[in-house]
């Protein structure tokens, strides 16, 4: 008997497991593999931001500007083929502190099942202090791109002010309170990560915030124009 193994899609690698059998249950297995001759990868992955927010910048990152696979100018006609994202880092250097990277999506090993998208965030550990970061994509066949933040601190902070901030959770709202003279205009309730959980705009000293937290350890900010106060408060049920 004779039979054919047909891959799909010429333009990548890929492997086949096969076995035959008789009717004695006598079974033999082989594979084929196939490399697509001549396919290239000279593209960096595509940085894009998807999300900012006072403390934290949400990107996606994509290895598709070879999907179709395209063709390279002249002399030769060999296929671009995208190699799949293989690593999101924050640089550790001078031009890189008080930031922090979380990667929300795993990135595959498998040359066989490329990840060709993923999202990372970063956050700014201190929200007091100046922060900067540089990060790095990089595919697997070495192309790398690079983006930057940067977070400049309120002009002032409110360190006096500090002790009369007032934060309580109820279970279902957030509850809180300054002085009636100070400038209230932005609250925001992150987690540790940098995530933003809610926000509330205004200029009334006394809020409640509806909202479903888990445990944990939270942090409220309060900033207007010129000042900014934070403090901690922690969730366990």
């Amino acid at each position: 008997a004779e039979f054919y193994i047909v891959f799909r899609d010429s333009t990548r690698p890929s492997r086949c497991v096969f076995y035959v059998q008789d009717w004695a249950d006598n079974i033999t297995i082989d594979s084929v593999s196939y490399n697509p001759v001549g396919s290239i990868d000279t593209m960096p992955p595509l940085i894009r931001r998807v999300d900012t927010t006072v403390t934290s910048w949400t990107f996606q990152v994509t290895d598709e500007r070879n999907i179709p696979p395209q063709p390279l100018p002249c002399p030769t006609v060999t296929p671009q083929i995208e190699s799949g994202l293989q690593s999101i880092e924050l640089l550790a250097s001078a031009a890189s502190r008080n930031i922090g990277l979380v990667r929300l999506d795993s990135l595959s090993k498998d040359s066989l099942r490329p990840t060709l998208r993923a999202r990372f965030r970063c956050f700014v550990a201190d929200p007091k202090s100046d922060a900067q970061g540089v990060f790095e994509v990089v595919d697997h066949r070495g192309n790398r791109s690079r983006d930057s933040v940067r977070y400049s601190a309120p002009t002032s902070i409110a360190t006096e002010d500090a002790h009369r901030l007032r934060s309580w959770y109820d279970g279902s709202s957030l509850h809180v309170e300054c002085p009636d003279d100070f400038p209230m205009w932005r609250v925001s309730i992150t987690d540790l990560t940098g995530r933003v959980i809610a926000t509330d705009v205004g200029t009334t000293p006394h809020r409640t915030i509806p909202m479903n937290l888990s445990c944990g350890v939270y942090l409220v900010v309060i900033q207007s124009e010129q000042t900014a106060v934070s403090a901690s408060f922690v969730v366990w049920h």
